[in-house]
């Protein structure tokens, strides 16, 4: 944890803000793909699907797996991103440094 905390000394507001957008983007999508299943079931209040049949409450879970696989996936790749980019700041780590590392060992044993 005191690796993680220095690692986010000063940008922590950076990495508040994409996690917020994510929420956003996840509350967006999540309602995008909602909307059209509660028209079609005959909703009209945001939240009693669970009086509607169990085809349009599966479609809405459906709905709701969909949008979180999605927006879970780019948050996990944009986190990634901001994870690499304060260790190259912080630490100096070069990623093309560590792939030649990695790679010289295959490259001796395929020459000879």
């Amino acid at each position: 944890m005191s690796r993680s905390a220095e690692l986010t000394r000063g940008n922590r507001r950076r990495i508040f803000v994409i996690w917020l957008l994510f929420v956003i983007l996840n509350i967006g999508f999540s309602w995008l793909l909602h909307w059209p299943i509660e028209i079609a079931a005959g909703v009209s209040i945001r939240g009693a699907l669970h009086h509607a049949a169990v085809g349009w409450q599966a479609a809405s879970l459906a709905a709701t797996f969909v949008s979180v696989c999605l927006v879970g996936l780019l948050a996990t790749i944009a986190f990634s991103l901001v994870y690499f980019d304060e260790r190259v700041r912080k630490e100096a780590f070069d990623l093309q440094l560590m792939m030649t590392t990695l790679d010289a060992p295959v490259l001796q044993s395929a020459s000879a």
